[in-house]
């Protein structure tokens, strides 16, 4: 297993930030239903990872009233999971 710190902003509301495998990111983003959202396997499969940094993010809306954002970084394999 591949595991990846992420971090999903919607202001004002508090960041919600877990380790897991990008399967388990997938189900938060479509449970939030966050605006304007696009499928959440597009959105993590069309923001693909900067391999040489194991960074990627991906901006809803910048700068306007439905702005919300997602960030995460690839762990490694077996990476064990924090609690949170």
């Amino acid at each position: 297993m591949t595991f990846y710190a992420w971090t999903i902003s919607v202001p004002p509301l508090a960041d919600i930030a877990r380790v897991t495998e990008l399967k388990d990111l997938e189900e938060t983003l479509r449970a939030l239903n966050l605006p304007g959202t696009a499928p959440a396997d597009w959105i993590i499969h069309s923001a693909q990872m900067d391999e040489n940094q194991g960074r990627a993010e991906y901006i809803h809306d910048e700068n306007g009233s439905n702005e919300w954002s997602l960030t995460w970084t690839k762990l490694g394999e077996d990476a064990p999971p924090l609690a949170g």
